[in-house]
């Protein structure tokens, strides 16, 4: 049991997965998809990010950001990447936000009037937040998103369709497939197994004496 919980908390990222046709997915890394962590009870805090796939274009997106279990894992803020292209050709959209429900969740709302919106022939020439190396074809890093740990379990970050859905103009309602991450929060090792971790590295020290 103790091996296992230590094993745990060390593995605070899993391995990269193969990134699959979803529109819209979660990562907890910057640069590749990975969508399933472990974190020890202690973390506090943690990091993940929104990305959407190489092909998808949109010109607006309202989504609702769920976690499956807030006694696990609450949204408490972010920020909605919206950097100046590269040629002076403009910015993804006029305006770009997250935002928190107070219960957990959170919001990504994002709409141009006269800009470039996310463009999957623009954005891998331009736009310094197209991630040429996510998948087969890049993806458009959307979001970065913060959470709170507050309890040990498993907590699933999803999506669903805001209000106001997503849309290329001037009126083509989109209906974008969606990936989840999960995040696994153990109990933090205690102070026998840590205690026992250093048993442990003192023993294979005197050996190699």
């Amino acid at each position: 049991m103790i091996k296992r919980v230590l094993l745990a908390a060390a593995m605070m990222v899993a391995s990269p997965t193969i990134v699959s046709a979803q529109d819209v997915v979660w990562s907890f890394s910057p640069t590749s998809l990975v969508t399933s962590a472990v974190a020890p009870a202690g973390t506090g805090s943690g990091t993940a990010y929104i990305f959407s796939d190489g092909p998808f274009g949109f010109d607006a997106i309202d989504l609702d950001l769920i976690t499956s279990d807030p006694s696990v894992l609450q949204i408490t803020g972010g920020t909605a990447f919206n950097s100046p292209f590269s040629m002076n050709v403009g910015t993804r959209f006029d305006v770009s936000e997250i935002t928190t429900d107070g219960i957990g969740g959170g919001r990504l709302f994002a709409l141009h009037f006269a800009q470039n919106g996310v463009n999957p022939t623009l954005g891998p020439l331009f736009d310094p937040d197209f991630v040429t190396n996510f998948g087969a074809s890049g993806g458009a890093l959307l979001a970065q998103v913060n959470y709170s740990i507050v309890g040990e379990g498993t907590a699933t970050l999803g999506f669903a369709l805001g209000t106001n859905g997503v849309f290329q103009f001037p009126d083509n309602a989109l209906d974008p497939s969606f990936g989840t991450a999960t995040l696994i929060v153990v109990p933090e090792p205690s102070s026998t197994a840590l205690l026992l971790l250093g048993s442990v590295g003192l023993v294979a020290r005197r050996k190699r004496c």
